[in-house]
């Protein structure tokens, strides 16, 4: 009997990659577009058919891109820390951070932060 090349632990890298290299496209240009088309896909099939590989593939392709931050978040974790430590350990958006000059008012009191 030949061995399924396909891993079922979460995570792993399969011993063979299906090159989704149209889907990827599609999905990157999808969201590079301007405006873009949809914000949103959604990912399906069974486990161990390369889900996560292909989102890792469009993650890297979108990060490679100065245009675009992406964050990995953890559904283990609190997601909002998660996100917040991504985005101040960013150089890029540090600086927007220190920069940033936010005003609220509600209801007549006010509160700035810079």
């Amino acid at each position: 009997m030949k061995n399924n090349p396909y891993t079922l632990t979460f995570g792993k890298s399969p011993d063979q990659i299906i090159e989704r290299i149209s889907q990827t496209d599609e999905v990157v240009n999808t969201f590079k577009s301007n405006p873009p088309v949809q914000q949103t896909y959604i990912i399906t099939g069974v486990r161990g058919s390369g889900k996560t590989v292909f989102m890792s593939n469009i993650m890297k392709t979108l990060d490679a891109s100065e245009d675009w931050i992406t964050v990995e978040l953890n559904p283990e974790r609190d997601l909002l820390n998660g996100l917040l430590t991504k985005l101040t350990s960013d150089n890029t958006l540090v600086k927007v951070f220190r920069s940033a000059k936010i005003n609220l008012s509600f209801f007549g009191l006010g509160l700035e932060i810079s």
